[in-house]
């Protein structure tokens, strides 16, 4: 079996194209840099940021301690909302 290429227009013989030689990477100027202060601040915040809120720890603590929390109104909202979805085929014994 014989394959015949023709091309439809002539193509003339390849030539090299010589670029000037430079150092670095392609389109790199001598501006680009990174810069990581943001993300080296935001470190610092993170590494003197308590793990622990205590002034939200204490409130919490008052709050369950004073016997009127969470508000009576509230438990029976919330009971009710479960007792209008509350499935009786679903439900353990």
């Amino acid at each position: 079996m014989n394959m015949h290429i023709s091309p439809n227009h002539s193509s003339g013989p390849v030539s090299r194209i010589w670029a000037k030689a430079t150092s670095g990477a392609p389109g790199a100027t001598s501006s680009d840099s990174a810069s990581f202060e943001g993300a080296a601040a935001l470190e610092r915040a993170l590494a003197d940021t308590p793990d622990v809120r205590a002034e939200r720890v204490e409130r919490a603590r008052g709050l369950i301690n004073d016997g009127g929390y969470p508000p009576t109104e509230t438990v029976k909202r919330i009971a009710s909302l479960l007792g209008k979805h509350l499935d009786p085929d679903k439900a353990e014994e």
